[in-house]
């Protein structure tokens, strides 16, 4: 029997319900000629009874006794998928919704783009407690992008690179290495950096994915919303060390860069702090961001922030909220 072209692996705990809906997910794709792991990490709940639950040859489950935390959990799924013939391989999520056509419109394009290392898609992200979904669309076109162009307009908050999303060839993760098991919410965008000094990156503009925001996934932890920004910094730094060509040698522009994207990303777990309302959260977020950058315009979001942070503002967090959705949807 000859090996499928694409292995995809979810790294799964105690997800269940979740898990469920996202396998359904990728087993109902319009490309059928790939291999799906659950990888899980020590579920508690009905995970494996889940899994069982599909009758598709395609589906293997595997299960740990333990829970090495999300950057093990990760090496795991990818351990599995290297072992794998497979060319292309994705490490997805148990908590998000694919379009039936995701998995063939990221291969066919890998396959036309040879210089391509990984692929990733528009999408949708739904915040679950507000209802509210916002189109992630950075460019209208579907496109190559080189290292330094991923750079430059990554630094300039253009996008983000969701794990769940992206479709890699396997020698773009060989040449990568393991995800880093010092960071707990940058693992994906390290990844990513690293490949870049082998591959360009492609992009494909139809939101063909939903990226879930809820009160259980790991992001919403207090400590990760705090440690993310600082991880993004310390990430993005390390390229400039290491590989300060992609910066075309301007090392002092690319440092102020790299503040302002790293207090960018505080200020938008401030924003969902606010959602939550954990208003001491918001605030420690946006003390955060000042001091990464303590330029005009992050004290001046910085100052809306710590308005909304109170409850007599909480009204302007909407406001925000509402102008900035609207501007990403035209967008």
């Amino acid at each position: 029997m000859t090996a499928a072209p694409v292995a995809i692996a979810i790294p799964t705990r105690n997800r269940a319900e979740a898990l469920t809906h996202s396998v359904r997910a990728l087993l109902s794709q319009t490309f059928r000629d790939f291999t799906l792991f659950v990888v899980d990490s020590g579920s508690t709940d009905a995970t494996r009874q889940a899994a069982a639950s599909f009758n598709d040859p395609r589906l293997r489950y595997v299960r740990y006794e333990d829970d090495l935390g999300m950057a093990g959990n990760f090496n795991r799924a990818l351990d599995l998928l290297l072992r794998e013939k497979s060319g292309y391989i994705g490490i997805f999520h148990d908590d998000d919704d694919y379009a039936p056509e995701i998995i063939e419109r990221e291969a066919a394009f890998l396959s036309r783009h040879p210089s391509a290392g990984f692929v990733f898609p528009a999408y949708r992200c739904l915040n679950t407690a507000q209802k509210s979904a916002v189109l992630r669309r950075p460019w209208p076109d579907d496109r190559l992008i080189t290292p330094d162009e991923f750079l430059n307009d990554f630094l300039a908050e253009t996008f983000t690179v969701p794990a769940p999303f992206v479709l890699a060839r396997k020698d773009a993760y060989s040449k990568a290495g393991r995800f880093d098991g010092g960071l707990s919410m940058c693992l994906d965008t390290d990844m990513w950096l690293r490949m870049l000094r082998h591959y360009d990156a492609g992009y494909l503009c139809a939101p063909i994915c939903t990226y879930l925001i809820h009160e259980n996934q790991g992001s919403w932890l207090p400590r990760n919303m705090l440690q993310g920004p600082q991880e993004l910094k310390r990430t993005l730094e390390k390229v400039l060390k290491d590989h300060g060509r992609f910066f075309n040698g301007d090392l002092a522009a690319c440092t102020r860069k790299i503040n302002r994207r790293s207090a960018g990303a505080s200020l938008y777990c401030a924003r969902l702090a606010l959602a939550a309302s954990d208003f001491d959260l918001a605030r420690t977020l946006v003390a955060q961001a000042t001091q990464t950058d303590p330029s005009i315009p992050i004290k001046i979001k910085s100052a809306l922030f710590r308005l909304a942070a109170n409850r007599p503002g909480a009204s302007l967090l909407k406001t925000l909220i509402s102008i900035k959705r609207k501007a990403t949807d035209y967008r």
